[in-house]
């Protein structure tokens, strides 16, 4: 054993957020294969599922903010944490490291004033002033950001992003909860260098204009976004006024279902704020940003779905893969963001997207913003091609002559260093691990960006679109997740775990295998203690890490309108190794699934699951599209009956295997 090195980039030196999760690393060295590997700590109790995302076994160790048990705080601000990791071979030789970190204190101390307390949404104009904070000299300087909780979505929305100043003021309130009095529950966070933070909360009631007054409203915040001169630092700001107008057009649409032209104007109205939403979405560029535009499109889409016109869809869907580019390109999403996305999608689902017809031409491309039209119809216009000049504003080619060098030349002093270093700056920056980029440069973001793009074109179904969004938040989801770590993504219709695997982790697994389950839906119809898994034997071989999207899809889904009635109790899933080609199998992937016939076939359903009453297929077709279901054709008395003598390999033969393509 050498080489034994422990470190973590979540922490700025020493000091780490206890309100996010922690994740360590050990790098090591040994010629035993068989070595073993083990964490643990004397500060906190690791309990794998409950404070840890990961075993205690493996070379990382991700130790989570919150217990999964009872939701308490797994640190205390304050503390200090000791975390000892032994590698030890089968000869008994073994090294160790200890890692001693500091979770940072949250600010503490302040007070919040709302000013005033009653106001109308898009018109009122808010003051919000927080003061009186205090934290540690190392935790240093602190800074706040404003938002509120939505009444739609039920997760807080950012009015101004982190910064320096301790007061804000918007006129672009959102409507307040319309079963509670139109209340709104706005909120100031005091974040120090290492993002810890505290909140402090206050009510308001935030009205909506009058009915005959709601569509000026809406239009007037439209047109205070200027899409030509919008930067990413506006986008926040901007997502803000187009949450709280969307949040209107759920007021129209909600009051107007007994007036088809009222009914008419308000789906006018979203299809514009879908179009404007466009160039916010194609200019965020950092995590809040990215949240900000997914709290807009879910609220965008959560009121009335089925009612947006089919090219309204496939466009927001072209939106969501768009933020989940961005994501991608970042390195990182906050978990906000995940789940705002899956809901938008799973609100498109129910809205009927996959019957809707799938037109290329609506999609927005790689750079939708060079090419915008102020207020597109809600509908594809017969309007000629748009001409080279989108606008008035100057072209990136100034004249139609190229220059003399037009810029394969480097500059003569092409860094501010006679040569580059692995280490760009001096100075750290206040939060060096928060915003990890995995893309060297801006040109290689681009040159993504367009081959993404290009492949989303080849696509010729509005349901090979929803499943590359969903593989696409995967992506993006797994860049923050280590070897053994997974996280749910789950809504109405849809549900996504992502897991991140490796070759130790599937060679660990023993005899069994190891299983990897879906995160179901909440219209899944599965029982409880019902999970559809996939199972790698440990034979199974990769040369990297891979993201594996296990995917559950609800009562709407688009193998059941391919292939017919889905039976009551059945379950739609899909399991992808997302980015790699499998191939050449030792052993059989092994797909767990509950088999829905039994549950048909027993005339009182008890509400619990036998042993037997799973179908497992052993031939996994992984270059196609086709979903199998392997179904019963016995009765529980022949089931039991068979147990009884032992004759259950006779059942082997009364099964039919059922597929859709």
């Amino acid at each position: 054993m050498h080489d034994l090195i422990v470190a973590t980039s979540s922490a700025l030196g020493s000091l780490f957020n206890p309100s996010s999760k922690l994740t360590l690393h050990a790098d090591w060295t040994s010629s035993d294969p068989l070595t073993t590997l083990n964490w643990e700590s004397e500060d906190l109790e690791l309990v794998y599922g409950e404070t840890v995302a990961t075993k205690e076994s493996s070379s990382y160790l991700v130790i989570l903010p919150k217990s999964k048990l009872d939701g308490s705080s797994v640190f205390t601000g304050g503390n200090s944490y000791t975390f000892k990791f032994t590698a030890a071979n089968r000869y008994g030789r073994f090294d160790w490291r200890e890692l001693t970190l500091n979770a940072a204190k949250p600010p503490w101390g302040g007070n919040f004033t709302v000013s005033p307390r009653n106001g109308t949404a898009l018109i009122t104009s808010f003051s919000f002033i927080t003061r009186g904070w205090v934290t540690g000299e190392d935790s240093l300087p602190l800074k706040y950001s404003f938002g509120y909780i939505s009444p739609i979505s039920g997760s807080r929305t950012l009015i101004r992003s982190l910064q320096l100043s301790a007061n804000a003021s918007t006129n672009s309130m959102p409507v307040g909860d319309t079963t509670g009095n139109y209340g709104l529950t706005a909120d100031v966070r005091a974040a120090n260098v290492v993002g810890a933070y505290s909140s402090i909360d206050a009510t308001i009631h935030v009205f909506p204009p009058a009915a005959a007054n709601i569509a000026s409203a809406i239009d007037g915040a439209i047109n205070s976004i200027d899409v030509d001169e919008l930067s990413s630092d506006d986008v926040v700001a901007m997502s803000s006024i187009l949450t709280s107008a969307a949040s209107l057009v759920s007021v129209a649409l909600t009051t107007a279902s007994s007036s088809a032209d009222t009914s008419t104007e308000a789906e006018n109205i979203r299809s514009s704020l879908v179009t404007t939403l466009a160039s916010v979405v194609d200019a965020a560029a950092d995590e809040e940003a990215v949240e900000s535009t997914a709290a807009t499109l879910q609220v965008l889409t959560d009121t009335s779905p089925n009612t947006i016109p089919d090219s309204v869809k496939v466009t927001l869907l072209g939106q969501i893969s768009t933020t989940l580019d961005t994501s991608s390109d970042i390195g990182s999403i906050t978990d906000e963001a995940a789940i705002s996305q899956m809901s938008t999608v799973s609100n498109l689902v129910e809205g009927g997207i996959l019957n809707s017809p799938i037109n290329p031409s609506q999609v927005p491309t790689a750079f939708p913003s060079q090419v915008p039209t102020m207020q597109p119809t809600p509908t594809p216009s017969a309007t000629p091609m748009p001409s080279k000049l989108p606008s008035n504003m100057p072209t990136r080619l100034p004249t139609w002559r190229p220059t003399s060098i037009p810029s394969l030349q480097p500059t003569p002093i092409p860094t501010m260093t006679s040569y580059p270093s692995s280490v760009p700056s001096l100075l750290p920056t206040p939060l060096p691990s928060l915003l990890p980029t995995r893309m060297p440069s801006p040109v290689s973001s681009r040159r993504t960006r367009f081959l993404r793009s290009h492949r989303r074109r080849l696509l010729t179904t509005t349901v090979d679109q929803v499943e590359d969004a969903l593989l696409a938040m995967n992506s993006a989801i797994s860049q923050g997740l280590v070897a053994g770590e997974e996280f749910d993504a789950v809504s109405t219709h849809l549900g996504m775990r992502t897991t991140v695997i490796d070759s130790t982790l599937v060679g660990a697994s023993g005899d069994v295998g190891l299983s990897i389950e879906v995160g179901a839906a909440s219209s899944s119809g599965l029982p409880g203690g019902v999970t559809p898994s996939m199972v790698l034997p440990r034979t199974f071989s990769m040369n990297a890490t891979v993201a594996v999207a296990a995917i559950n899809y609800g009562k709407s889904n688009p193998y059941e309108m391919q292939g017919g009635v889905i039976a009551e109790g059945a379950s739609i899933n899909s399991f992808t190794l997302n980015g790699m080609e499998v191939s050449g199998l030792v052993e059989p992937i092994v797909l767990s699934l509950p088999l829905p016939s039994m549950r048909r076939r027993l005339s009182a359903w008890n509400g619990t699951w036998g042993s037997k009453d799973f179908a497992q297929s052993y031939s996994v077709n992984c270059g196609g599209r086709n979903r199998t279901r392997l179904e019963a054709l016995y009765t529980a008395h022949d089931l039991s009956r068979a147990q009884f003598c032992g004759t259950e390999h006779l059942l082997e033969n009364m099964t039919k295997l059922t597929s859709w393509y």
